[in-house]
């Protein structure tokens, strides 16, 4: 599906634009002046002649130039009309902001079922209703004033617009940027499987997140998202897993949630990654960026602080890895290296010796790297000592390194935080948490082996 006018417009009209900054209109039109939207925006209401340096215009039918886009954000009631003069104008994309429709009841759903008769037959698509709408970091399209604009290669399909938000948000303080996020709402028309499928095709993304209240579509949901997985990672998050959630999610966009046992199936046959909160799906998203071919079972780990590595050890130990005994050769050299009252079984301690010669990290990584017997590393990181050093070495290590490796640093601080940002900047995955890193890594390895496994029957 070819979704590019909605996604790179080269123009955009405001419906319901405002000067008043708490307005909705006013924030739709903020967000794309300060995402530099590279294409024409032309704000509409009949009350002004120009809002925010542009000329303001009565209607979208008196707009002279073409309109790709138009986000509509003005009172229910008057939604009907006013989409139906995007559909006349040749509109190609409407969102449709405003709430108060299958959300709200019988009364809403009517008025929504309107919305989907008015376009029918002409070439307009509806993004929503009860949307925030549409980001792309390529274009300058955007929904929010502080969205970050940081270009990335992962996008979002969200059915709630806040959480696409904090989905940004979180990821880009981790040093990830972003390529497109959709607010899909009540997804009268367009639903979350139209946007997956034009994702499919979409060169600027490789992982796709998803936040799911209900598939709508369920047959071509599990028809595309089987094509796109093999493909690129897919990270799902399903909402509504319980009764008061499920109930939630009905008030929210009017979606009947389903059962859980379904989705679970479903998303097992598609071979999509499951998450079971935002945490989750940004940190399976950092995995898909950072180890994406990640097929081990064999975990070395080598901290400093020894009860740092003990926590990981029964992280790994808990999701089904293996923490195996280091070769001879492997431990004879860590001898060399270390002070003798460290360590040099697995967990390798190599004790707060690490703070008085930070590149001992480093050097055992790599000799731990060339045991046979191991997949991946996990480093516990040195706390709060040497921070922008222990973050220069690992950037310098990834590049001497041929098997992956993982950070667990669980502190907090400030200069900790832009270490964070850097090592997610240069790939390196790094969690807070040991359980987070674990989890992480056999969710890549579950994902690796199915699309193995679908690819062997090609």
């Amino acid at each position: 599906m070819n979704l590019n006018p909605i996604f790179y417009p080269e123009s955009i009209a405001v419906i319901g634009a405002s000067p008043n900054p708490n307005r909705p209109g006013n924030i739709a039109l903020k967000a794309l002046v300060e995402s530099n939207f590279n294409g024409r925006i032309y704000p509409v209401n009949p009350n002004y002649s120009e809002i925010l340096g542009f000329k303001c215009y009565p209607d979208v039918l008196s707009i002279p130039e073409s309109i790709d886009l138009a986000i509509i954000t003005i009172p229910t009631y008057m939604i009907l009309n006013s989409l139906k003069a995007c559909v006349l104008k040749g509109v190609k994309g409407v969102v449709i902001v405003t709430a108060g429709f299958s959300e709200a009841g019988e009364k809403g759903a009517a008025l929504e079922a309107e919305l989907v008769k008015a376009i029918n037959g002409s070439s307009t698509r509806i993004i929503g209703p009860n949307c925030m709408g549409i980001y792309c970091s390529y274009s300058g399209v955007s929904y929010a004033p502080d969205l970050p604009r940081i270009k990335g290669e992962t996008s979002f399909i969200s059915q709630s617009g806040g959480l696409g938000i904090a989905f940004a948000s979180l990821l880009s303080s981790r040093g990830y940027g972003l390529s497109k996020i959709v607010s899909s709402g009540n997804e009268c028309d367009l639903k979350f499987v139209d946007y997956l499928e034009y994702l499919e095709g979409d060169d600027t993304t490789c992982v796709i997140g998803g936040y799911i209240e209900q598939i709508r579509n369920p047959r071509k949901f599990i028809n595309v998202a089987r094509r796109v997985s093999p493909l690129k990672p897919l990270v799902l998050w399903k909402a509504g897993i319980h009764e008061s959630g499920r109930k939630a999610v009905y008030s929210h966009t009017g979606a009947l949630a389903g059962s859980d046992e379904i989705y679970n199936a479903v998303f097992k046959q598609v071979g999509a990654i499951r998450a079971y909160s935002l945490r989750n799906l940004v940190n399976y998203i950092i995995a898909s960026l950072t180890i994406p071919d990640f097929r081990g079972i064999n975990i070395a780990v080598v901290t400093g602080p020894g009860g740092v590595g003990v926590s990981i050890v029964d992280a790994c130990e808990a999701v089904g890895f293996r923490i195996p005994e280091l070769c001879m050769e492997t431990r004879r050299r860590l001898r060399e290296a270390l002070p003798w009252f460290a360590s040099v079984s697995n967990p390798i301690d190599m004790t707060l010796a690490v703070v008085e010669d930070i590149k001992l990290y480093s050097e055992c990584v790599k000799i731990v790297m060339e045991d046979g017997g191991v997949d991946a590393v996990i480093i516990g990181a040195p706390g709060l000592f040497r921070v922008g050093e222990f973050t220069d070495l690992m950037i310098r290590l990834k590049n001497d390194v041929w098997k992956p490796f993982i950070i667990v640093w669980s502190f907090m601080r400030s200069d900790i935080e832009e270490a964070f940002k850097r090592l997610g900047e240069a790939k390196i995955p790094v969690y807070f948490m040991p359980e987070d890193a674990a989890k992480s890594l056999i969710a890549i390895k579950k994902y690796v082996e199915y699309r193995d496994r679908f690819k062997s029957i090609l």
